[in-house]
């Protein structure tokens, strides 16, 4: 049984792991799929710090977060806009 990735080397008379069009496609599949992570990494981290910051300093140090880590929390709240639902 051929494979997909020599049979579009055969026809195209390109090598299987040259510069081919495949290999160019697949490049930029991975660059667009690594963009979209990150994106909704991004996106998760807001969701995250703005519900973070609805809570006040002691309900936060009851969910276990240090003074220090609440700092952080109310800095990053204050730098990114808030969530429109």
């Amino acid at each position: 049984m051929m494979r997909f990735n020599d049979l579009t080397a055969e026809l195209s008379g390109a090598p299987i792991y040259g510069d081919g069009i495949l290999n160019r496609a697949r490049t930029a599949f991975a660059r667009g799929y690594r963009r979209a992570i990150k994106a909704r990494q991004h996106t998760a981290q807001l969701r995250v710090y703005s519900f973070l910051s609805r809570h006040n300093d002691e309900q936060l140090a009851e969910f276990g977060y240090s003074p220090d880590e609440i700092k952080a929390v109310r800095r990053q709240a204050e730098r990114e806009p808030r969530l429109w639902y």
